[in-house]
């Protein structure tokens, strides 16, 4: 007897191509809504936080911002652990919770996007993979593959690879 399941609520696969983006840029598509290629410019900036309950939290922020001026588009990412636990740095972080906006000392993993061509409602983080491959002083890259929803309840699906530069 097979036995075969399908769920239409994973996580959009998309293949990799084994190409690494120029330092400071990103490549990613969509799909969903509407596919669409998303190319721009990406910085990262670590730092340490102390937490209004006395912990210091390790921070990692990823900004993504397009360069197509006439479908403009911009997204972030946040990763947050307590420091005494291991530190961020090369792994797979997973988007498990309903985040729908930026809170400070939160622990986990964080997203949006605002993306004129699908609309103006912004788009956050409900599951999916934020993977560091190579996270050095300068330079921090890796995949993404995570799935979105607004407001409406309007899914997208967002993958591809970054290289990203410091901020410094």
């Amino acid at each position: 007897m097979l036995l075969l399941f399908v769920s239409s609520h994973g996580v959009t696969a998309f293949p990799k191509e084994h190409r690494i983006p120029v330092a400071g840029t990103y490549e990613l598509r969509t799909s969903g809504g509407e596919n669409l290629k998303l190319q721009g410019v990406v910085w990262f900036e670590s730092m340490n936080e102390p937490g209004e309950n006395g912990q210091t939290y390790s921070v990692l922020k990823l900004q993504l911002d397009g360069l197509d001026i006439h479908s403009p588009h911009s997204m972030g990412f946040f990763v947050a652990r307590q420091l005494k636990k291991e530190p961020l740095g090369t792994g797979t972080y997973e988007f498990n919770k309903d985040i729908d906006g930026f809170l400070a000392h939160f622990e986990g993993v964080f997203g949006f996007a605002s993306i004129n061509a699908l609309g103006e409602q912004p788009y956050f983080a409900r599951k999916g993979k934020l993977t560091i491959e190579h996270m050095g002083k300068d330079v921090l890259s890796g995949t993404l593959a995570v799935t979105m929803e607004n407001t409406r309840g309007e899914t997208l699906s967002v993958g591809g690879e970054f290289n990203a530069t410091n901020k410094d």
